[in-house]
Formats: C-alpha cells, sequence, structure tokens
C-alpha cells in the first residue's frame, strides 16, 4: 500500500506562502484541522517551513491541503 504524500500551503494576507509538506495525507489534514482550529480561537498558529514559525490568525488569509504529486519512472529493458 503506497502512502499518500500531501502539503500544506499557509496563505497569508501580505502574499507569502509558507509550506509544510506531510508523508501522510491523513496527518496533513488534521493538522490543517488543529490550525483552523487555533485560528477560530484567534491564537497563532505554529508552523515549521525550515524553522519554527508563528503567525498571528488575523495574518492569515486561508490554509490550503494539496495532494503531492510524484513522478514514477519506469526502466526500459532492452
Amino acid at each position: 500500500m503506497m502512502t499518500e504524500s500531501a502539503e500544506l500551503w499557509i496563505r497569508l494576507k501580505d502574499g507569502r506562502n509558507i509550506c509544510e509538506r506531510y508523508n501522510q495525507l491523513a496527518m496533513a489534514e488534521f493538522m490543517r484541522e488543529a490550525m483552523i482550529e487555533r485560528m477560530s480561537r484567534g491564537e497563532p498558529v505554529v508552523c515549521y517551513d525550515g524553522e519554527e514559525q508563528s503567525i498571528p490568525a488575523d495574518a492569515i488569509k486561508r490554509i490550503d491541503l494539496l495532494l503531492a504529486h510524484h513522478t514514477r519512472r519506469q526502466s526500459a529493458m532492452i
């Protein structure tokens, strides 16, 4: 069984984007829901894009979940 990887893109109101990558879709979904819950309470969202960042809830425009695409290569037998 292949595990699907995913990315969370935190879109900020100032136009910047922060990307977090996850090896499992279920973990990305869980983290997105946790971030949205924190935002709804007005709490900062903590994310990791090379280093830990704390983003104020009112600075976030939206949080998108995207499936990561992998290219499969097949070798030709001659």
